[in-house]
């Protein structure tokens, strides 16, 4: 391990490191996020002000699909309600049409303080047809990575199901020293695992700022209020009578 890539407060590399155990072996690639849920109309003024910081487009727009899974006891949910300082998220995620051939990943998200990590393994493609279940859907994913769990280094869980599909539209920029990616996304559109109900968040964008742990992200690039917003729980609050509560 390289030494002096090692963050200085060692008692957070500690638990940084104690916290990822079950997920070993992991890429210690740990980077600082911010998070802002811009409203659409203003959306004009932020491109404006990327462009003032020579912030520019690294990537071919893309729709991004995730299915988020969670325990019978949505304990996921209830760690990021609850603004854990150690919780993570299980999700998989394909990129482009959201139905037919798609290559999925399975993906653990993990949030440690202000830092975030991600652990992942590729399943390969599988068969999602327009009238197949989530609740299929997932059993397909979790059957692939079993299949293959003794080649793999992020075993599969148990005592999860799925939870919530989401589906948004990305755009990716950096800015001028490469040091700090930015993506924004919209529309942003739901399917609950357990309800059926379908929505779509129609009053903002979600903005992200993203870089390594030894860099800074300076407020002025963005002079916007920071969001504790989660696609994960805002989905399901707007999905599921039972989470019901004040959105974003």
């Amino acid at each position: 391990m390289n030494t002096e890539a090692q963050p200085k407060n060692n008692t957070l590399w500690t638990r940084i490191i104690n916290w990822l155990k079950p997920f070993e072996p992991v890429s210690a690639e740990l980077r600082f996020e911010k998070k802002f849920a811009i409203p659409l109309h203003e959306l004009p003024a932020v491109e404006m002000q990327l462009a003032r910081f020579a912030c520019s487009p690294i990537h071919k727009p893309r729709w991004i699909n995730n299915l988020y899974a969670d325990t019978h006891g949505y304990d996921h949910l209830n760690e990021n309600i609850e603004g854990l300082s150690e919780r993570k998220k299980l999700r998989f995620r394909w990129y482009g049409k959201q139905h037919g051939e798609i290559n999925v990943t399975a993906e653990f998200k993990i949030k440690i303080d202000d830092t975030n990590t991600k652990k992942s393994v590729k399943l390969g493609k599988i068969n999602f047809p327009r009238e197949m279940e989530l609740n299929t859907l997932f059993d397909l994913c979790m059957q692939r990575w079993n299949q293959h769990q003794t080649t793999l280094d992020l075993m599969p869980p148990t005592g999860y199901r799925a939870a919530l599909l989401n589906r948004y539209h990305r755009n990716y920029y950096m800015n001028a020293d490469a040091s700090i990616r930015i993506t924004i996304d919209t529309p942003i559109l739901y399917q609950n695992a357990s309800t059926g109900i379908r929505a779509e968040q129609q009053k903002f964008a979600i903005v992200e700022l993203k870089c390594p742990k030894s860099h800074i992200i300076y407020s002025d690039l963005l002079p916007y209020q920071l969001s504790k917003s989660s696609k994960y729980v805002e989905g399901l609050q707007i999905t599921d009578p039972m989470f019901e509560r004040e959105s974003l």
